[in-house]
């Protein structure tokens, strides 16, 4: 939990400075210089911003882990660790090989560097990343409702559970939408939706903060008191 807020502090400290000159501004307002600053605070920003989804992840999953002692939801939390863990060094490399030579990241929007370097179109790959870290938060807030509905405990209370869990399905709204928007702006430059990512990761992280605190004693002791007839 702390190493997630530290990088999501880092993302938000990238974005606060390149946010007085460039993000969220109509681009073609800018000076070219403030417009390559605001790239190269993008590029550098794109790798903990991917690190931070990823750590909120594992949060939660390890959360899973504390409260589900069944052999078998243990080791899906695994896989989704281990996907988690693929996402990041997938993600965290292809970022670096955006662009050959890497200046050309922040400096490919002028075309007066079109022969300089090349770079696979940024639009689409950014793309990816937001859909795939959507499925993967999807899959992941869902992992535990099967489990509850197994529990010998009235309706009412399995109600009460679920939500707990689907609170964080708010923060996966906030990332289907982030990505609608990312799609309904494909052709443009502006980095605007990459605040609303930031803003989606700090959510999802009060979510997972807020399991730990308040639901991880109580939603412990539900299992401790039905896990020796679910397993079976």
């Amino acid at each position: 939990m702390g190493i997630t807020l530290i990088i999501l502090l880092i993302v938000q400290v990238l974005c606060t400075l390149a946010a007085r000159e460039t993000l969220g501004k109509d681009i073609w307002t800018l000076t070219p210089e403030k417009i390559t600053y605001g790239w190269k605070i993008l590029y550098i920003a794109e790798f903990f911003f991917t690190a931070g989804a990823v750590s909120t992840k594992v949060t939660v999953l390890c959360l899973y882990l504390r409260i589900f002692m069944f052999n078998a939801f243990r080791r899906q939390c695994y896989m989704m660790l281990a996907l988690s863990g693929l996402y990041l060094v997938a993600f965290t490399v292809s970022t670096g090989l955006l662009c050959r030579p890497i200046e050309y990241f922040w400096l490919g929007w002028n075309n007066a560097y079109d022969a300089v370097g090349t770079c696979i179109n940024v639009n689409d790959y950014m793309m990816t990343t937001f859909i795939i870290s959507a499925i993967i938060d999807v899959a992941i807030f869902l992992m535990p409702i099967p489990q509850v509905l197994k529990l010998h405990i009235t309706p009412k209370r399995k109600v009460a559970i679920c939500l707990i869990f689907g609170a964080g399905l708010f923060v996966t709204a906030c990332s289907i939408i982030r990505t609608v928007f990312f799609i309904q702006h494909y052709t443009s430059y502006n980095p605007n939706n990459f605040k609303l990512a930031l803003r989606q990761s700090v959510l999802s992280l009060v979510c997972s903060w807020s399991y730990l605190k308040y639901h991880t004693p109580s939603t412990r002791t539900i299992w401790t008191t039905n896990g020796s007839s679910l397993e079976h």
